[in-house]
């Protein structure tokens, strides 16, 4: 009996010690076997991502990465969190343009595109930002207005101070096709931001339109910066033909009385040439300004030229010649006097300290935001 007894608590460890040994293979078994499972699912799921972003669609990014970040959280979770920031941003872009809200819709891809590229966001960003586009073109023709910006009073009111003869002929010209050529810029610029329908800036009216008023004004000012020297050029020179067409018709009542009609041309001819030699360096600087200020915009000012040129031509170049010429004479003078109104003559309104684009494009802080998108994004609008 005894030794029956030993046996048997001998027997007991040893089977204790077996259950324990079978447990602790079942237990490394199961893990082996997770192991295995999520070794799988972490390869499949990181084949979907490298295909994902591979063809950059954002669904199908967030779905890999969610999968990612839960079995490997140290590597993928910041990654996966972009991806659902940037996929909330896109379906907010999705919502925009759907209801035709461009301004938001473009705000919304231009920041999902950003955190994470994607096809979709991309195509949203491209039909909502090139309704903004003619903005960037805008200040980038406002920009270069400002740079050669040669409005001050003191330079204009120099050709005031000198006799018209006195003008530099190669500054006055250089000056005005600046003049012409920033007139020309911002006319764009202001049809670039007409282009922009209304329903696709609802949210951005009053920008809009503080914009086009400034690139209006800077469009004034050098209107009426060029419009000073054609003006007072035409003003002096107004003032020496009515002198030289009054003097030729006293002439002309002279030389009637004494001359046959088919002896008057003959006999007005030498003071005829005097008139023209007098006049011609007046006349050379009335064509000079004509061609530089029609650089850009020859239609608008031949307008006026052509008028000058028959005023001319009725003094040193009658078709009918002399004979009566001094009756005709006072209509040309009644004509020339238009133009001998010293108050028409006004120098532009300039600000005493003026404002560079670059403020004024600063202070409006929402199309200073939207510009600084476009400009980042202009890569994608020109693929």
């Amino acid at each position: 009996m005894p030794s029956m007894a030993r046996n048997s608590s001998i027997e007991e460890p040893t089977k204790k010690a077996k259950m324990i040994k079978d447990k602790r293979i079942i237990v490394i078994l199961c893990f082996l076997f997770c192991l295995g499972c999520t070794s799988d699912e972490y390869q499949q799921a990181e084949q979907a991502y490298l295909q994902a972003k591979s063809s950059h669609n954002i669904s199908q990014l967030v779905t890999s990465l969610t999968v990612l970040a839960r079995l490997a959280p140290e590597e993928y979770s910041a990654l996966s969190l972009t991806a659902q920031q940037a996929n909330v941003k896109h379906l907010e872009s999705k919502k925009y343009i759907e209801q035709k809200n461009y301004y938001l819709a473009y705000i919304s891809s231009h920041d999902s595109l950003h955190k994470m590229y994607s096809v979709e966001s991309k195509e949203i960003l491209e039909e909502s930002g090139v309704v903004f586009l003619p903005i960037l073109k805008a200040k980038k023709n406002l920009d270069e207005s400002y740079q050669h910006h040669p409005l001050d009073i003191a330079s204009l009111a120099h050709y005031e101070e000198l006799p018209t003869l006195d003008w530099d002929l190669i500054e006055l010209n250089s000056l005005l096709k600046k003049f012409s050529e920033n007139i020309r810029s911002l006319e764009k610029s202001i049809g670039l931001i007409n282009t922009i329908s209304p329903p696709s800036f609802s949210s951005l009216s009053s920008e809009i339109l503080s914009i086009e008023l400034r690139i209006k004004n800077q469009h004034l000012r050098y209107k009426q910066a060029q419009n000073y020297l054609i003006d007072l050029a035409l003003y002096r020179n107004a003032k020496l033909l009515i002198s030289l067409n009054q003097k030729l018709s006293k002439e002309n009542i002279t030389i009637s009385q004494i001359f046959n009609d088919n002896k008057i041309d003959d006999a007005m001819r030498p003071f005829l040439e005097k008139s023209i030699n007098k006049y011609a360096a007046n006349k050379n600087v009335i064509e000079n300004i004509f061609f530089a200020a029609s650089t850009n915009a020859k239609k608008h000012h031949s307008v006026w030229y052509k008028k000058w040129q028959r005023l001319e031509a009725e003094i040193f170049e009658p078709i009918g010649g002399f004979v009566n010429y001094s009756l005709y004479a006072k209509h040309t003078n009644e004509r020339l006097m238009v133009y001998v109104n010293k108050k028409k003559i006004q120098l532009p309104t300039i600000e005493k300290q003026t404002m560079i684009s670059l403020d004024f494009f600063q202070e409006n802080k929402v199309i200073s935001a939207l510009i600084e998108k476009l400009a980042k994004d202009s890569r994608f609008f020109n693929s």
